[in-house]
């Protein structure tokens, strides 16, 4: 017998059921007295593994922005998340001012979240050095260069300013500037 079983024994949803379980206060008398009765006739008792194997499930994808004024970021978070979701994927977005730790929140937010990956859309190279060795999650620096940091979970994407400036410049002769 599982939480399925009582819910659906009860006439309320899964929801409901883990609420009254846990203790929320947020559910009717009338719903309560109803689950604990049946909990009761059931001989219900919580497994205390399946508790744990949920605590530790992987939850979504985790955004860290460096940022809140960068329109370059703006765009490319719709489309990362926009290519997460095609993909069945959950992505949680956290916005960061530009001189907060990015790796110190990823470390809080792995501790209590557990993400399947993390996405750093700019980031100081500096806290990588420091603290990213916590990080266990495989994860993403996009602006900046993740090599030679020598961390096998952080892979990174970014523009090649030269090669993008030398395409503004020829553009610019090219069209008589």
């Amino acid at each position: 017998m599982d939480i399925r079983d009582i819910a659906r024994l009860s006439g309320y949803g899964v929801g409901t059921v883990s609420r009254v379980l846990n203790g929320h206060p947020n559910v009717s008398n009338r719903a309560r007295k109803k689950v604990l009765a049946v909990v009761e006739e059931q001989g219900y008792e919580p497994n205390g593994n399946a508790r744990y194997l949920k605590a530790q499930a992987r939850t979504p994808i985790a955004i860290f922005v460096k940022g809140s004024r960068n329109m370059l970021f703006f765009e490319l978070l719709e489309e990362i998340e926009f290519r997460l979701a095609a993909s069945g994927e959950d992505a949680q977005v956290n916005y960061l001012d530009e001189d907060e730790n990015e790796v110190k929140r990823a470390l809080d937010f792995q501790r209590i979240r557990n993400p399947k990956g993390i996405i750093f859309l700019g980031g100081d190279p500096d806290y990588f050095k420091e603290s990213f060795a916590e990080v266990t999650a495989p994860s993403v620096l996009i602006t900046n260069s993740a090599a030679g940091l020598g961390f096998s979970n952080l892979s990174s994407v970014r523009t090649d300013d030269a090669a993008a400036a030398r395409c503004a410049i020829d553009e610019l002769v090219g069209a008589g500037h």
